[in-house]
């Protein structure tokens, strides 16, 4: 037994000093145990409280007896896992404890002692009105769990739930098993509720109405698969049944319908680069009988194929009127889309699925160089860029006043004018663009 120390640090020297009056009465108090009882001690510091001193050391108390079961409870416990080869969680573990914040009403103060500066309390718990109410309490939830598996005799949303509620009832309880006879032969009941829950699953399946999906990662379409639910014994389907989905580790979630179907959409967020990938779709075991998230395993995949996205690219570049032979922009904006994107470049833009304008003109005032001997052209650029068979733009915009300037030709400062609306292009346009496709 561990007594409670709360807010006074007490000298070992003191302690074991036989005159001691804090030594005195723990001995005289161990020397009234027995092993019919838990006890718990409770030493206070008076000055160091505030609160009510008689309540707050009798918690304490009593929060040391708790301790002392723990210990009992988890020794039994290990021992009941390595007979019985339970997989239990560590949430297991917590709801088994509770069962000890529930059943200590019981407790008896045996005495205290007001010692000046010090306020001890002497409490006790007989193990054996402990163990009956655990045993009727036992008792109870073996009754209930058997109820709820008698409503669980076919693969549904509801028999899962049944199981669950019969393996909350008697969570609190298996540090010490629970034999039922079920099934015209003795077994543990913690242990059956677990081949049920197993059993049931394994009678259920999912089938998809395709397994090869084939998307444009650009396009903002709703793209999406069907999965059926049903009874492998019968093919009946079966509704309310949760189920998950993970792309790249992004989840989403679905419930069946009447028919044993939901449909999961493909979340264009959760696809990256790679030209093939995948969603797993499995039961939502959290969902669907209390299990940790964690423990949902997929039961089948559907493969992703990025398919290029089609794009019709019309680049118009006109230096001081004159068609530009060597583009400037056209191949920027190529390199620069396909390190992005899986992209296929069209010259028929009815088969394409995105289609850019860019239009890019120099112009001068004046054909002749300023005082300072400097031809100076300024270029404009138009940009529009849309879905094929959408009429507002997903991109518009216009880049002005881009000069150009060169000691030799007009030509040569409209080159660089171009040059210049180019690199704009590169770095600030194309950026924005990118953005807002993944947007969709």
């Amino acid at each position: 037994m561990n007594f409670r120390l709360f807010h006074i640090i007490i000298p070992i020297f003191f302690i074991s000093c036989a005159s001691n009056p804090i030594s005195e009465t723990l001995n005289s108090w161990k020397r009234q145990q027995n092993s019919q009882y838990w006890y718990g001690i409770a030493i206070i510091d008076k000055e160091s409280m505030d609160l009510n001193i008689q309540q707050t050391a009798r918690n304490e108390a009593i929060a040391d007896i708790a301790s002392q079961i723990k210990i009992k409870i988890k020794q039994d416990f290990q021992k009941v896992t390595e007979e019985n080869n339970y997989e239990i969680t560590e949430y297991s573990k917590q709801v088994l404890e509770s069962q000890i914040d529930n059943n200590l009403e019981e407790v008896e103060i045996i005495d205290y002692k007001d010692l000046g500066d010090t306020y001890m309390l002497y409490a006790r718990l007989s193990k054996e009105k402990y163990y009956s109410k655990i045993k009727i309490k036992r008792k109870n939830a073996k009754k209930m769990a058997l109820e709820y598996i008698s409503k669980a005799s076919y693969p549904s949303a509801e028999g899962f739930r049944y199981l669950y509620k019969a393996e909350s009832e008697i969570s609190k309880y298996i540090d010490y098993p629970i034999s039922v006879f079920y099934d015209n032969k003795s077994q543990d009941l913690y242990s059956l509720i677990q081949s049920l829950k197993d059993g049931m699953l394994n009678r259920i399946s999912i089938d998809a109405n395709e397994y090869t999906k084939n998307i444009k990662n650009l396009i903002p379409t709703s793209d999406f698969v069907t999965f059926r639910v049903f009874d492998l014994e019968n093919n009946k389907p079966i509704s309310n049944i949760p189920l998950f989905s993970n792309i790249n580790d992004g989840l989403d979630y679905c419930t069946t319908d009447i028919n044993g179907e939901c449909d999961f959409y493909i979340n264009k967020k959760f696809i990256n680069k790679d030209l093939t990938q995948y969603m797993y779709v499995g039961f939502n075991q959290a969902e669907l009988y209390g299990n940790d998230p964690s423990d949902n395993y997929s039961s089948l995949k559907v493969d992703i194929n990025l398919v290029p996205v089609n794009v019709f690219l019309e680049v118009d570049e006109y230096n001081l009127k004159n068609k530009v032979l060597h583009n400037y922009i056209k191949p920027v904006v190529k390199e620069f889309l396909i390190k992005e994107f899986n992209l296929e470049f069209l010259n028929n833009k009815s088969n394409c699925d995105l289609l850019i304008y860019i239009n890019a003109t120099t112009s001068s005032a004046n054909e002749s160089p300023n005082e300072y001997g400097i031809y100076q052209v300024f270029g404009n650029a138009t940009i529009d860029v849309r879905f094929k068979d959408k009429e507002e733009s997903i991109l518009n915009l216009a880049i002005n006043n881009i000069q150009g300037a060169s000691f030799n030709s007009a030509r040569q400062a409209g080159e660089k004018s171009l040059q210049s609306i180019s690199d704009k292009i590169f770095n600030e346009t194309l950026i924005e663009l990118v953005s807002i496709l993944k947007q969709n």
